[in-house]
């Protein structure tokens, strides 16, 4: 899939390039403390200009007394800022410490600067005190590269 880019000036146009897995494993789990990549959620791009959109959104519910964590990670990097945690709670969004909570969506954008090489952006998860599972096959990573910008 590619993007057109047009900016104010008559004729100029830039082609990105953008590329999107989706979840196709139903309900896949984690039950550690260390991330890993969550099922389908690994992109591989040749990046050109520097700099990059990821973009992530999933459904997550655990089983257990838990917290969910969920990371955007570039060739096995953290990218700082990206990790989010999604709290044990109840149906009516207070913390919770004997029930399950039914779902919690989600979602992460970053622009990440990006030397001109392939990277493999990864969706990293852990569940560090019980056992977490994605929602369905609820979930999404998308990697555009952005055009270069200059200051006139």
């Amino acid at each position: 899939m590619s993007l057109i880019w047009t900016n104010r000036f008559p004729g100029a146009q830039l082609t990105l390039a953008s590329m999107s897995v989706v979840g196709t494993t139903p309900g896949p789990t984690a039950a550690s403390g260390t991330f890993a990549v969550l099922a389908e959620m690994t992109l591989t791009m040749t990046v050109t200009s520097g700099r990059v959109s990821i973009v992530f959104e999933g459904s997550f519910r655990s089983t257990d007394n838990d917290v969910v964590e969920v990371a955007l990670f570039d060739n096995g990097v953290l990218v700082m800022g990206t990790t989010q945690a999604a709290d044990y709670v109840d149906s009516d969004g207070a913390l919770d410490p004997n029930g399950s909570f039914g779902g919690v969506m989600t979602t992460s954008t970053v622009i990440d600067y990006a030397s001109p090489a392939s990277h493999t952006y990864t969706v990293q998860w852990r569940a560090p005190g019980g056992t977490a599972r994605a929602k369905t096959t609820y979930r999404k990573l998308t990697v555009t590269e952005l055009p270069r910008t200059t200051l006139l």
